[in-house]
């Protein structure tokens, strides 16, 4: 056939290769897809097209034209090229990925006959090989389907309030279990927490695929009012940006996965009263007390033992204390009364479904200490005699049992042996919130 004469029949041409697409295309399964078809004879159309192509070609696009912009808009082209080579008329149809470079599928469909069994041909070959149309984007473009999310780190893997923490996405793959293309995005978001990088999208972050592998930066609520926290994936049925740069007025499409934290609280004031009262014997002893304050930053770590995990609790604590030590009757005099701040450690610490169990371990310095001045006989040099009471100690190293309850308070009260020595110690979360 001339080239003329084919040039004449370009719409007729055109007209049956959109045909055979406008049945199957215009939905990619429930996202919606943005097509445009273009027939072509020569090279002056190809070559502007192909710098149209090239302008669009990765984001974000500025100073575009507005056949460019119109370009990019689409989601795919559908471009056919229909040539004269007597006595054959030759077509090429390909659905191109202008956005990426590439080409999804192309064919070449070669007649040697009349024209109209070249149409028929044609619109057959069309729909033999690029219908469903909507089948075959979307096996193109991997969408994402499934992923994993777990802390980078392997222990513990519980976090506290008000931690920063790195958390993995991996694993994203597609409805075949394949990676999916790195120019896919994904939405995550904290329910209660706050995700730190990532592009900023309303109550989301938005990262594209790359790799598979994604770093989302996660922050724990600063309070003990959560126990768990969800962080959550979904996928996107937009993968560019618009014309300017900016990134699309869009909501996620799908959820992909989402996995529950633990949020272990890890800060506890304990607060103690004690004090020691020998009248209650009738004996002649000395009497004192004091208050005590301590705030714990508790550690976690993971033991498995059995074939079962627990969650140990560690840490530090800080305390200070105010005391006294009433003068005993007669000559005598108390003097130098110290009650020093100390620092402690936590032993035998573990998280349990209902409470946390721990005991400060705190140091011999703690003691309350003091000086006993007594005057055997009038006019004789004063005896100093050092005392130490162990009475803080005791009170401070009462096991806590605290409940998970970001209002929860342990409360306990204990009388010595000799029921003398009195106590109370008390518990709470420090980070609970109002």
């Amino acid at each position: 056939m001339p080239q003329g004469e084919l040039h004449d029949r370009g719409g007729q041409i055109a007209s049956a290769i959109c045909s055979a697409f406008q049945a199957r295309g215009g939905q990619l399964r429930h996202c919606p897809l943005k097509l445009v078809e273009n027939d072509m004879e020569g090279g002056e159309w190809l070559e502007g097209l192909t710098q149209d192509l090239s302008a669009v070609t990765g984001a974000p696009p500025t100073g575009l034209t507005p056949q460019q912009v119109f370009l990019y808009e689409r989601d795919y082209l559908i471009v056919s090229s229909v040539a004269a080579a007597d006595p054959q008329l030759v077509a090429t149809i390909s659905l191109l990925d202008h956005h990426h470079g590439l080409t999804v599928k192309s064919r070449t469909y070669s007649w040697t006959g009349t024209f109209s069994g070249f149409l028929g041909g044609l619109t057959g070959m069309v729909d033999a090989t690029f219908n469903p149309l909507d089948d075959i984007i979307y096996d193109y473009e991997r969408k994402p389907q499934s992923c994993q999310l777990a802390l980078e780190r392997a222990s513990p893997t519980t976090i506290q309030p008000g931690e920063t923490v790195t958390i993995r996405v991996s694993d994203i793959f597609d409805y075949q279990s394949r990676p999916s293309q790195p120019w896919q995005r994904v939405y995550i978001k904290g329910e209660k927490g706050r995700i730190l990088n990532g592009r900023e999208k309303g109550e989301y972050r938005v990262f594209d695929v790359g790799d598979g592998n994604v770093s989302v930066t996660y922050r724990a609520p600063d309070d003990c009012k959560s126990a768990k926290d969800t962080v959550t994936v979904f996928n996107t049925c937009y993968t560019k940006n618009n014309p300017d740069g900016t990134p699309m007025d869009v909501v996620p499409d799908a959820q992909i996965a989402s996995k529950e934290f633990d949020i272990v609280c890890n800060r506890v004031s304990i607060d103690c009263t004690y004090l020691h009262n020998p009248d209650r014997l009738e004996d002649y002893g000395l009497q004192f007390g004091g208050t005590v304050h301590a705030e714990v930053r508790l550690t976690t770590s993971e033991l498995t033992s059995g074939g079962y995990t627990m969650t140990q609790l560690g840490g530090e604590a800080t305390g200070t204390q105010e005391c006294w030590v009433e003068d005993p009757p007669g000559e005598s005099r108390i003097e130098n009364i110290r009650c020093p701040d100390f620092t402690a450690s936590v032993v035998d610490g573990a998280v349990w479904p209902r409470e946390y169990n721990f005991v400060l371990d705190v140091p011999d310095a703690a003691q309350l200490t003091y000086d006993l001045v007594t005057v055997f006989v009038p006019g004789d040099r004063p005896q100093r005699s050092p005392r130490r009471e162990w009475g803080p100690i005791m009170c401070m190293e009462t096991p806590i049992r605290l409940g998970r309850e970001p209002d929860a308070v342990y409360t306990h009260r204990r009388t010595d042996d000799t029921n003398v020595m009195q106590y109370e110690v008390t518990a709470r979360w420090a980070n609970a919130g109002n």
